[in-house]
């Protein structure tokens, strides 16, 4: 993803603009959401296809958060979910924060927000250059280690 747009996406040959990028994420994300919260059914089909579509959707997720050629580096989505677990679980413990203010994760030094809530945690990012990363991640409500929708956005300003 560029630090000012949203990731490009080709369908068919034609590049979608950012909003309809924009879109196409925002609706996988919300998609995935609800097939992990009602499913579809309790036979073994239904949850080996649930789980299929599960696994497709976080392919595609992961290529359209990942930074293109010329973005600077973040870690993999994988990475920042366990990340947020973590801080969620752990709460303010020092080892979770070197993790995530570690130079080597971001490529340079950073500055974090952090706001626990009840349903979902988010998490900021700031990099030097003006590039904002944030993070949402809606947390099971029966176990906190189970994150039922994740969005993510990248924004970048001139002020740093």
């Amino acid at each position: 993803m560029s630090k000012d747009s949203e990731a490009n996406i080709t369908i068919n040959g034609q590049q979608l603009t950012d909003a309809q990028s924009m879109t196409l994420r925002v609706a996988l994300d919300d998609r995935l959401k609800d097939l992990r919260i009602e499913g579809l059914g309790q036979d073994d089909r239904g949850k080996q296809i649930i789980e299929d579509y599960i696994q497709h959707i976080h392919s595609i997720q992961k290529l359209i958060h990942a930074p293109s050629k010329s973005d600077e580096r973040i870690p993999d989505i994988d990475t920042i979910k366990q990340l947020i677990i973590d801080l969620h679980t752990m709460g303010n413990d020092e080892r979770i924060l070197a993790k995530i203010n570690d130079p080597a994760l971001w490529g340079v030094p950073i500055l974090v927000d952090y706001v626990p809530l009840e349903t979902h945690v988010f998490l900021g990012i700031k990099k030097p250059s003006g590039v904002y990363h944030s993070y949402t991640a809606y947390l099971h409500p029966e176990d906190p280690n189970i994150i039922i929708n994740f969005t993510y956005q990248n924004s970048w300003s001139r002020s740093k």
